[in-house]
Order: structure tokens, then sequence, then C-alpha cells
């Protein structure tokens, strides 16, 4: 499948090589169009920038962490509001999607919700991002709410997938080989860092197994996710 419009985000450094690493380009696929937003910066920033260049109908897939005291849906509700404003741009509809249990992981969550909720979707996107690397892997704290294991060496063939002979739509994920740092310098190229991301929550603090007080919306500071964070954007909000 060919994009519609090719959007050029983050530009090689001036003394280098364009890589697929630092040469950052972000896709927009004829809709309707499906996005899963969990409220973080990565989704966040996908479906700012989906919304900005896209006309099509845009539907906003969330998964309710029930475990979570439904934090992610609080951020998700702030987030959308707040791409809305600054893009002017009204052609998106939020679906949320209960279940019992803990979240599940992986893409086929999204096609699920996409298949619960009835709706025809063209192309998926998922902002999953890599991980940071080894070094500093090595440095954060793994025994809390540790990381997904599958984004240590994320493929960069795997950046559009059709899933269409499955009953899927085609998948999308424009971040799949970059790490929070990249999305950091895409926030601050775009001018959002200080308008977009203090509302974004990356926090997996579960109440039921975490001895300190729960933050509520604030970050825990402690958990593998708020590492990724800190260590991306060199702060929490």
């Amino acid at each position: 499948m060919e994009p519609i419009k090719r959007i050029q985000v983050l530009q090689p450094p001036e003394n280098g090589l364009a890589t697929a690493y630092n040469d950052v380009w972000f896709n927009i696929y004829p809709g309707p169009l499906g996005l899963m937003c969990s409220g973080g910066t990565d989704s966040s920033l996908m479906l700012y920038l989906t919304l900005l260049h896209s006309d099509d109908p845009i539907h906003v897939f969330t998964l309710a962490n029930n475990p979570l005291e439904l934090k992610n849906i609080t951020a998700v509700t702030a987030v959308l509001n707040k791409c809305v404003k600054l893009t002017n741009k009204h052609n998106v509809i939020h679906h949320v999607v209960h279940m019992e249990g803990n979240k599940p992981n992986g893409a086929t969550v999204l096609g699920d919700m996409i298949k619960q909720v009835g709706v025809d979707i063209n192309v998926a996107q998922i902002g999953v991002t890599a991980n940071p690397p080894k070094d500093i892997l090595e440095k954060m704290n793994n025994d809390y709410s540790p990381r997904d294991k599958s984004r240590d060496f994320p493929d960069p063939n795997l950046e559009l997938i059709d899933a269409t002979a499955q009953g899927y739509p085609w998948l999308y994920t424009p971040w799949r080989i970059h790490n929070k740092q990249t999305i950091a310098k895409i926030y601050k190229k775009l001018n959002v860092l200080e308008e977009l991301f203090p509302l974004t929550f990356s926090c997996e603090y579960y109440p039921s197994n975490y001895e300190r007080p729960d933050p509520g919306m604030e970050h825990c500071g402690e958990c593998w996710w708020c590492e990724e964070r800190q260590w991306g954007f060199g702060r929490l909000k």
C-alpha cells in the first residue's frame, strides 16, 4: 500500500549519513484510519501527526486498563482534546473498550478492538517504539512492570504489515525502530513538547502490587516505563 502523504519529521544530522534510524518519516495512508492510543508519548505523537495531516475519518481506540485505575482513559481524553485544539481538526471518533484482567500485549489487540466496535478500517496504527540501547537497559529497573523484550531488537522490515488475509486491517508502526530519545526530538521539532507531552502518561504503577502510595496521575518514577520516559525526555512531566 502506498501512502498519500510522506512527511519528514526528522532529518539526518548535518555531519553524517542518512539512515533508517536518524532520518525519520511519517506516512499518511488512505482512510478510514484506526489508531491505538494509550495516552503515552508514542501513540499521542502518532495521533497528533495523523490528525494534522489526514482529513479522512480517524478512529482512536483505547483499551481501558482497569488494574491501572483507568488512568490511561484520563490521559487519552486530555491528549485527544489537546490534539483537536492544536490542529483544529475534528475528523476523529474515540472508542473506549473495557475488558477484565490485565491488558494484553501484541498487535492483534487493536485488530480485535476494531472488530468488536464494528467499524471499517483501512490502515491501523500502533505507536510502539524500540527499547533503549543495551547499555542503558542494563542500568534500568526491570523487576516492577518489566519492559516488553520484543522491542529490544525491532525488525525495520515490519513497518507496514498486510494483515488483511487474517481479517485485520493493514498495520502501520511508524516508530518501530526508534526509541524514546528520537520521539523526544520529534516533539521538540514540532513545537509540541510543552503543550502535548505534559498531558501524556507512561507510568505503570499498579496499586494492587506496589507498596508505596498511589501517585495518582503523577508518575511514580520507579517503574520501568517511568525510567524509559525519564531517559528519553530528561523529565517525567
